[in-house]
């Protein structure tokens, strides 16, 4: 396994990102996962793994311990968000035409669904300091960016327009949304806006090497304080690996992972030190990663 040395300056901070066979690149999970998201206290990760029965369960890592737990009781779940108090996971559950929005406290087995008919859904991420929920609803042309408050005793869904449409994930503070959408090959495209869907940032797009399937821009993880995004790129299916990008100054810091090993679903830790990922060594079965950054990203400053 290697990586790619990275060194790049950031609003006065330095990020290098270098992890060779037994540096500081560790697998959190050997029986497999994706979708890994942290808590507010980056003690702890929640993430999807599937059964040999084809389930998908949610579970709760202790970091520290190792120690693993099943958390609610439903099957099918995808892309976890937790709340910025961390009392809330949310996620999707259901058959890919009928899928809805649930929320569930990690401490209990029952689960709350908060969406009140079955849709196309996705991505699922905590707004205005956790008082809402946006994700995608919809398919091609009727895609739209829905909010919704979760805690509401009736659905109040509100379209955010000015995002238009796509696929959002929403900074820590709420103020960007990269989005992502898909054009007529299949490919992703990726790009940063603002709430007022004002352009901050677009991903260069990605030109095959020959494949037949060619992935795009996608996968986007805000760092702590809004200035940076990781993201995956892929030219041919499936390899894929993660790079980096400066909002501020809208330019590519590079890639942080050269292996071409399905590298996908970041998720930057609170505290800017971590970096979470999926991935398939040597054609193994995916598994969650846990990169260290040294020195830690910036999760002081609020995005402006």
């Amino acid at each position: 396994m290697k990586y790619l040395s990275v060194t790049a300056l950031v609003s006065a901070w330095v990020l290098a990102a270098v992890a060779a066979e037994g540096g500081p690149v560790r697998c959190l999970t050997p029986a497999g996962g994706f979708s890994p998201a942290f808590f507010p206290d980056g003690q702890r990760l929640v993430f999807v793994r599937e059964t040999d029965e084809g389930d998908q369960h949610l579970l709760l890592l202790d970091l520290e311990r190792g120690k693993e737990a099943r958390v609610g009781e439903i099957d099918a779940v995808e892309r976890p968000a937790v709340s910025p108090d961390g009392r809330w996971i949310a996620y999707v559950a259901g058959p890919v035409f009928a899928r809805h929005i649930w929320i569930v406290d990690p401490n209990e087995p029952a689960p709350k669904r908060v969406t009140d008919r079955a849709a196309v859904r996705s991505a699922p991420s905590w707004i205005d300091g956790g008082k809402r929920l946006a994700f995608a609803e919809g398919k091609g042309e009727k895609q739209q960016v829905v909010s919704i408050d979760p805690f509401a005793e009736k659905p109040d869904p509100q379209v955010l327009e000015k995002l238009g449409k796509g696929t959002p994930t929403f900074s820590p503070c709420g103020k960007l949304a990269a989005m992502v959408t898909t054009d007529q090959k299949g490919t992703r495209h990726l790009r940063v806006v603002d709430r007022e869907g004002r352009l901050v940032a677009e991903m260069p797009p990605v030109e095959s090497s020959g494949g037949i399937s060619v992935r795009g821009c996608y996968d986007p993880a805000f760092g702590p304080d809004g200035r940076y995004m990781v993201y995956v790129r892929s030219d041919i299916q499936p390899a894929s690996d993660l790079h980096w990008h400066d909002l501020a100054k809208d330019r590519s810091l590079g890639a942080l992972t050269s292996d071409r090993s399905d590298n996908q679903m970041p998720a930057v830790s609170p505290d800017g030190k971590g970096l979470a990922f999926v991935a398939a060594k040597q054609g193994a079965i995916h598994k969650i990663y846990l990169m260290d950054l040294d020195p830690p990203a910036p999760a002081s400053q609020p995005a402006k």
